[in-house]
């Protein structure tokens, strides 16, 4: 799970740390990310706003799941080609 953060486009943020620009934050991301060893990637984006409505988590459950990487696709290249190597090495 990785949170995303969105603040107001300004270069004053810039040189806050994360704790000094939580302050800022105009809404928040969950997103859940999943790669298998066949490189199926799956990913569920909640917005933060409404992670305490029960209804909306299970919407997002059961129709949210996008099987492309969107919102997470940069923190996960590393891992999907983590993925892909160790594929190549056992399937040699």
């Amino acid at each position: 799970m990785i949170i995303y953060r969105s603040y107001p486009l300004s270069l004053e943020y810039i040189n806050m740390t994360a704790v000094e620009r939580s302050v800022y934050t105009q809404f928040e991301l969950m997103v859940f990310t999943k790669i298998d060893y066949e490189l199926n990637v799956e990913e569920y984006v909640f917005d933060g706003r409404y992670i305490k409505c029960k209804e909306y988590i299970s919407r997002q459950l059961r129709f949210g799941r996008k099987k492309k990487l969107d919102i997470s696709i940069n923190n996960m290249l590393p891992i999907i080609e983590a993925f892909k190597k160790r594929k190549e090495q056992i399937y040699k």
